[in-house]
């Protein structure tokens, strides 16, 4: 059964996470769901993707959220965490915010 993955933040964590998922043939459906600060397209890992803006709707049916955002106040798993896990997620932060 592939997971239902979504990568929170594009920069070069980001990125790399997105290579890492298909590198490894992390069992997910792909592409994951990518989300940033704005909606627009990008290049990770070789592919074109779309980058959606990360609201509240990102999260619905996600198995898994990978947050590769900044840290501290304004990082995106304090800001999206706790939605990310109300709507089922288990939730992977890169930083040491949690």
């Amino acid at each position: 059964m592939a997971l239902k993955v979504t990568v929170v933040g594009v920069g070069l964590v980001g990125e790399t996470i997105v290579h890492c998922l298909k590198e490894r043939n992390f069992p997910c459906e792909w592409p994951p769901r990518v989300a940033a600060t704005r909606e627009r397209s990008k290049i990770l890992a070789g592919e074109s993707m779309l980058v959606e803006e990360t609201t509240e709707s990102v999260f619905k049916g996600a198995d898994l959220v990978l947050f590769a955002g900044k840290e501290g106040a304004r990082g995106a798993s304090v800001t999206w965490r706790k939605t990310a896990e109300d709507a089922g997620a288990i939730c992977i932060d890169n930083g040491r915010d949690f």
